[in-house]
């Protein structure tokens, strides 16, 4: 939260001064930190970063390339581009929404704290619509192949919204977006704890919604069956007691009943990586400090950790094959740390 953002190239076991290759505050509490393709003109190697108030897109070089530095010097980070938001942000995702083709840059998708979802295209402000039935925000995630964002509202009620109903619904005005998102925001949408109008939200219709009877923790796109079609994937929830498995047309597929209280999850591909959803397993850790790997409903391989994870990432450390898990971690001291677990499953 103190809002400097660190990049680190580790090459050894220990570390060493080197592996540190950019330190820089940005003045700001830092939410989220994603690599995509949010420029037209500098395409897939752009930051972005978003705060409290301003979603910020930053493009990274490396200061030592012009003297054949091979990549392992300093890095410098640019400010290409940032949209002041007048809401309090929560979490943004992006893609190709509407199916844009593979030669566009990505659009980007901001919730905020009070269920309004602003989209943004490189430096333009496209619309924003309010979430219906939106109480406390939660997980929200893009599937590339329904062009369909999927969320939680506060019945407990796993849905899916197109893109296309939410850029086609009413929102908050009938009028045309200039680009700016103040001058838009400021024109349409109530202040912070203003009264929202319940009709600015009756067009926006779910796709397909199914009742999970308890709060989301996180929402994941992968595939679970190892002898499922190629084209198929699942819909992965955690939830405060179970493992929801769910069709791309809102089915419960598997139910896995957990014994202990999830912190976060993440999957990973084990098999057919060529295609566009290879099979995965799902990394879970615990509040009792316990990782455990799944293989569809069934542990394949568990561990204590001497922490509580809040956050698992996968990575690979330089050319090796074994995916390495990455934990931001909670001490009962209110530290945090980053460390890494290797394992062959």
């Amino acid at each position: 939260m103190q809002g400097i953002l660190r990049i680190w190239r580790p090459e050894k076991r220990d570390f060493s001064p080197s592996d540190l290759l950019l330190e820089q505050d940005l003045g700001a509490p830092i939410l989220q930190v994603s690599l995509g393709n949010f420029s037209r003109q500098f395409g897939p190697t752009c930051i972005g970063i978003l705060h409290p108030r301003a979603f910020a897109v930053y493009e990274l070089t490396n200061s030592l390339a012009s003297q054949g530095d091979n990549g392992s010097g300093m890095v410098q980070l640019h400010l290409l581009y940032s949209h002041q938001l007048q809401h309090v942000a929560h979490m943004f995702c992006s893609g190709p929404f509407g199916k844009r083709g593979p030669q566009d840059n990505e659009l980007v998708c901001v919730q905020s704290m009070d269920g309004l979802l602003s989209f943004f295209d490189d430096r333009a402000f496209l619309f924003a619509r309010f979430l219906p039935l939106f109480l406390v925000p939660g997980p929200l995630i893009y599937v590339r192949d329904t062009d369909a964002f999927v969320t939680v509202n506060s019945s407990f009620e796993l849905m899916a919204i197109k893109f296309q109903a939410i850029a086609s619904s009413d929102g908050q005005s009938g009028t045309a977006p200039t680009g700016d998102y103040c001058s838009d925001m400021a024109a349409s949408a109530p202040s912070p704890g203003g009264v929202i109008e319940i009709g600015t939200t009756k067009r926006l219709q779910a796709d397909w919604s199914l009742q999970l009877g308890e709060i989301a923790l996180d929402i994941q796109i992968a595939k679970q069956q190892r002898l499922a079609a190629v084209s198929t994937f699942d819909i992965i929830v955690l939830g405060e007691h179970h493992i929801f498995s769910i069709t791309p047309n809102g089915v419960i597929r598997t139910q896995k009943r957990l014994g202990y209280h999830p912190m976060c999850a993440k999957a990973y591909p084990v098999a057919d990586f060529s295609f566009s959803h290879p099979t995965c397993n799902l990394l879970v850790a615990s509040a009792e400090g316990q990782l455990r790997v799944y293989a569809d409903t069934s542990v394949v391989w568990m561990a204590r950790l001497p922490f509580v994870a809040c956050c698992v990432l996968i990575m690979q450390v330089l050319a090796t094959q074994m995916p390495i898990a990455a934990f931001v971690c909670h001490t009962f001291t209110g530290s945090r740390a980053l460390w890494s677990v290797g394992w062959s499953f």
